[in-house]
């Protein structure tokens, strides 16, 4: 699923070009479906992801993400609580994004690598994410005023009175571990070829972000205006 610094991005594309979204709730929304706690396995999460990200997992483990469940439960009726609504539409943006992910960039790493796909799964896992996340500390490098990001750092405590499946602290929490791993990489961040190219991810960010506000039309969601 795209890393956290995609959602951020998509955030930034969406904060800038609708004026409707409460910055700090929206952003917090956009991160809050990674707030499980790992388990004693060191692989799944508690809550496990098909509770977090309104998912189905088969019997080979293929996830199926389903961001209108999640619309139907908790954006299906305006809500006076204008934080409650910001937060579930980062929420919701978060789902799409990692729905839209797997069926359009994890693709491209098997392209890149179809013998390591096929040979050894885990180690092609860690190969695209490799990749995945190196571009981001790049991005980091080369965006320092990325300001989605400095209001995410400098954002007050967030405590969970949204959704009852992660803890009163999960969202803070998972901000501390998120701040400190990308502290760490772009320490250690080299500039490298990966098997994306900026531009690829460019043009998926501004896609989704485009795409998340057309789902609320057609699910009869909240309306915003249009990209500009």
């Amino acid at each position: 699923m795209a890393s956290w610094m995609i959602h951020l991005r998509i955030a930034q594309v969406m904060l800038d070009n609708f004026n409707r979204f409460s910055p700090i709730p929206f952003i917090m929304g956009n991160l809050a479906p990674d707030s499980g706690v790992p388990s004693s396995d060191g692989i799944t999460y508690i809550p496990d992801k098909d509770i977090s990200h309104f998912a189905f997992t088969d019997e080979l483990g293929k996830m199926y993400i389903h961001p209108q469940k999640f619309a139907n439960a908790y954006l299906s009726k305006p809500l006076e609580d204008t934080e409650a609504q910001n937060f579930y539409m980062g929420y919701f943006a978060h789902l799409v994004t990692d729905r839209l992910w797997i069926e359009e960039i994890y693709p491209l790493g098997i392209q890149a690598f179809p013998e390591l796909h096929k040979e050894n799964k885990r180690l092609f896992a860690a190969t695209i994410k490799r990749d995945w996340y190196d571009m981001d500390f790049q991005f980091l490098l080369q965006h320092p005023d990325f300001s989605v990001w400095h209001t995410y750092r400098n954002a007050p405590p967030f405590p969970n009175r949204y959704l009852n499946f992660f803890s009163p602290n999960a969202f803070d929490e998972r901000k501390d571990f998120i701040l400190d791993f990308y502290r760490r990489g772009v320490i250690g961040c080299e500039v490298r070829k990966t098997h994306l190219s900026p531009e690829t991810l460019e043009a998926f960010i501004f896609s989704v972000a485009e795409r998340v506000i057309s789902l609320t039309e057609d699910m009869g969601l909240p309306v915003f205006s249009s990209l500009t």
